[in-house]
């Protein structure tokens, strides 16, 4: 309404200086308080920064990753230097050169409707062989998301330790419901660290690389700890209620883990995730979705594995799974405007 721009960070690096976009977004994310206009996209809190010495202050939306541009702003900003002339083009050479721009204009197309581009990421292709979904874009953090990583060591040092007697080590450390006050309740915890067989712990701990460091970032680590812990103990909570007479013992951090997807899906709804298509293990095609309809198709299926679970099918806890989503939730109405 106001004539300007809204330009995503790819785009403007195709128009405008490299360097420039760079200092733009570096700006952007090393402060730490949103203090400008809401978004009209999301309508969190915009970063105002400077786009060079010369330059207007810019609007930046770290969540949508859109740089809002008032009238006349963006032809303040450096542009790309032209290009030297080009040499006189034959006509058969521009024949050629008209059908291989139309050729890709043609792919591109298909590209933004049917599918994407690989990931630059060779390693990506494994996690994606096995059904897992991927992040397209970088992040950059404002600081090192080692809280992540070291909940991640632990929990695979504990469950690859159990490995060796793991029958006992349920039987010990997992959470029963019959009996959920023994060792004083800490079964809540030691059953969030172990698992039960290799492919259970990788699946988990991949999740929680992919989407923990982005909230880590975003929450800080005290409030990330306290998401994960809150929401383990409610996913296992909700299981109990299930069935409090139950002796069959749960295990897992996945109760944990979902409060953090839930938590992403709600706080980065746009970021896109890579899924690809495969007939066994032969990739098809990629396909780029937003987070929240990855996340959302994943919630519905939650409630499906409850029926499951229920009539006696599944033995995977997706109470569990929803309860710690529902701990993501609260902690995004709580902290969403965060900065």
């Amino acid at each position: 309404m106001c004539s300007g721009r809204a330009v995503g960070l790819g785009l403007l690096q195709r128009t405008v200086a490299k360097e420039v976009v760079d200092q733009i977004w570096a700006a952007a994310r090393e402060q730490r308080v949103a203090r400008g206009r809401p978004c009209p996209s999301c309508h969190d809190p915009m970063h105002e920064v400077s786009s060079g010495p010369s330059g207007p202050a810019v609007d930046v939306c770290r969540v949508c990753h859109f740089v809002w541009l008032d009238p006349t702003e963006y032809e303040q900003i450096p542009a790309i230097p032209a290009a030297p002339p080009a040499e006189p083009v034959r006509p058969e050479r521009a024949t050629e050169i008209l059908a291989t721009a139309q050729a890709e204009a043609i792919a591109q197309r298909a590209e933004r409707s049917f599918g994407a581009e690989a990931p630059r990421e060779l390693w990506k292709y494994l996690p994606a062989l096995l059904g897992m979904p991927v992040e397209y874009e970088q992040s950059v953090f404002h600081s090192v998301p080692w809280l992540t990583w070291a909940l991640i060591a632990f929990i695979c040092a504990f469950s690859i330790r159990a490995f060796s007697n793991i029958e006992a080590a349920v039987i010990q450390f997992g959470l029963i419901p019959a009996q959920y006050a023994r060792y004083f309740g800490l079964t809540f915890l030691t059953s969030f660290l172990l698992h039960g067989n290799l492919g259970h712990l990788v699946g988990n701990m991949y999740f929680l690389y992919v989407f923990g460091d982005n909230v880590e970032d975003f929450l800080g680590k005290g409030r990330y700890l306290a998401l994960i812990l809150i929401a383990a103990v409610l996913g296992d909570v909700a299981h109990i209620v299930m069935d409090p007479r139950s002796n069959i013992p749960l295990i897992g951090a996945s109760g944990g883990i979902s409060g953090v997807i839930a938590f992403y899906a709600l706080k980065f709804p746009k970021t896109k995730m890579g899924v690809l298509f495969r007939i066994w293990l032969i990739p098809i095609r990629w396909f780029r979705i937003p987070a929240y309809v990855f996340v959302g198709f994943w919630i519905l299926l939650q409630f499906f594995g409850v029926y499951l679970q229920i009539v006696g099918v599944s033995s995977v806890s997706a109470l569990a799974h929803l309860g710690g989503a529902t701990t993501g939730l609260a902690f995004w109405l709580i902290y969403r405007h965060l900065s």
